[in-house]
């Protein structure tokens, strides 16, 4: 079974959802600490790699891998070629975020399904890949 939670909150892009789906804070709490990164209160619409780094930091979690794929590679083999734990992914203009279960199931969730859904039901899969980074709680990471 997923660890992944459903998205909640009222900020609808992808950077805020898939933060709320691996930590369980709401969108709205992320919009806030990104605000205060940026210093300033505009809503928060986009957001850049860092930022999503120093939030999930800030939260107590980290990268703990970044895997190399190779260029041009889609979702679709980055699916194939990942391993157990949870997934922070770069499509074109898109964060996604996957996890591997202790089954080997993989799940899917972004800012549009809102809650995990099986990956293989995913119309990403063709969709390139820009990186992807393993995402743990601190005292889990650790252990990897």
């Amino acid at each position: 079974m997923t660890s992944l939670k459903s998205v909640q909150g009222n900020n609808i892009y992808c950077g805020p959802a898939i933060i709320s789906a691996i930590t369980g804070v709401t969108t709205d709490q992320v919009e806030k600490m990104v605000q205060q990164l940026r210093h300033n209160d505009k809503p928060v619409v986009g957001m850049w790699d860092s930022e999503l780094e120093a939030v999930f930091n800030k939260l107590g979690f980290k990268r703990i891998a970044s895997n190399s794929i190779p260029k041009n590679s889609t979702l679709f083999n980055a699916l194939c070629s990942i391993t157990s734990g949870v997934w922070a992914i770069v499509v074109p203009g898109h964060y996604v975020c996957i996890e591997v279960d202790s089954d080997g199931k993989r799940w899917f969730i972004d800012n549009h399904t809102k809650k995990p859904i099986s990956a293989a039901a995913s119309a990403r899969g063709m969709q390139r890949v820009r990186w992807i980074r393993k995402i743990a709680k601190v005292e889990d990471a650790t252990k990897q």
